[in-house]
């Protein structure tokens, strides 16, 4: 009985805070109603998720951000595959990113690969506040990434 009570109360609420009218339907016509909604929405959202996905699959990109830790910093990405994850603190939709990066910066410089299973997500924000480039100008960057690593190896070798 108790929990019936729990999810009326929680109906009650939900219908009392629903911005449109519903005074004038029937119960069937407002699950109807809610129903068309529901459908609606989450079309929607598969098409934008999908769209994300299409405009960011086998893409190169290019991020130069300033104000953090070693002032200015230049990342570079080739996303690979991308595919949905699930929501930040603020309900932006995330996509888990598999590819790889190379990061430039005052205090030295990294490389890796990543895939969907370590952790890289980003929202659509972070990936449209991205550059887009050539796979020739990630190249260029690889290359002197890996100049940039044997001269460190042989440093550390003697």
């Amino acid at each position: 009985m108790s929990k019936d009570i729990n999810i009326k109360r929680t109906l009650l609420n939900a219908v009392n805070n629903i911005k449109s009218d519903l005074s004038n339907l029937t119960l069937k016509e407002i699950v109807s109603q809610f129903t068309t909604d529901v459908n609606e929405f989450d079309k929607e959202k598969i098409e934008r998720e999908n769209k994300v996905i299409e405009d960011f699959t086998d893409v190169y990109l290019k991020e130069v951000t300033s104000g953090r830790i070693y002032d200015k910093e230049v990342e570079l990405t080739h996303i690979k595959t991308l595919k949905v994850e699930s929501y930040t603190e603020g309900w932006e939709r995330t996509y888990l990113l598999s590819g790889s990066r190379i990061n430039f910066h005052k205090g030295g410089f990294y490389g890796r690969d990543f895939d969907t299973s370590v952790y890289s997500m980003y929202t659509e924000k972070d990936l449209r506040n991205c550059s887009k480039i050539t796979k020739e100008e990630f190249e260029s960057y690889v290359e002197k990434y890996n100049q940039l690593t044997l001269i460190v190896d042989k440093i550390l070798e003697d």
